[in-house]
């Protein structure tokens, strides 16, 4: 979904995905979203509700798809250790998440991020990412990854 050219939305784009370095989502609601009309909407109901625009961020693209296949967004200690476990064949839910995420960039999906470090603001993202047709929508907190629906039961 490249030629949709995600950027006019508002949001930080980021299509340069071979010069950015991919980190772990801490303290965002990250889903992927189908088309460029559910992201306008989406970054339009956010932005409408309080969040701005450099605490949305979309990311597209196959080389995009790429660049979080290949890393674990983690550095040192953490990064070694799963690598090793991946290498090993010892599952990791992180990385199959990750991975999600790659697979929907690598046919066409838009992944959406948002700054949310309290609880409402993950509330709302969560719920306007799903409302607008976001699905696998998660909270990354520093320890532990959480649905969006879990969330809001």
């Amino acid at each position: 979904m490249t030629e949709g050219r995600p950027e006019n939305t508002g949001a930080h784009a980021r299509d340069d995905a071979m010069n950015k370095e991919v980190r772990y989502p801490e303290n965002r609601v990250v889903g992927l979203l189908d088309t460029r009309e559910q992201l306008e909407s989406a970054v339009e109901a956010l932005t409408s509700g309080g969040f701005l625009p450099s605490e949305i961020e979309v990311i597209h693209g196959a080389a995009a798809s790429e660049k979080l296949r290949e890393n674990t967004g983690r550095s040192g200690l953490s990064h070694l250790v799963m690598r090793f476990a991946e290498s090993i064949g010892i599952p990791n839910d992180e990385t199959v998440i990750k991975n999600q995420y790659a697979d929907g960039l690598g046919m066409g999906q838009l992944l959406l991020t948002v700054l949310a470090p309290t609880e409402e603001r993950r509330q709302v993202a969560g719920r306007v990412l799903e409302q607008h047709g976001g699905t696998s929508v998660r909270f990354f907190g520093r320890y532990t990854i959480e649905s969006a629906r879990s969330r809001a039961d």
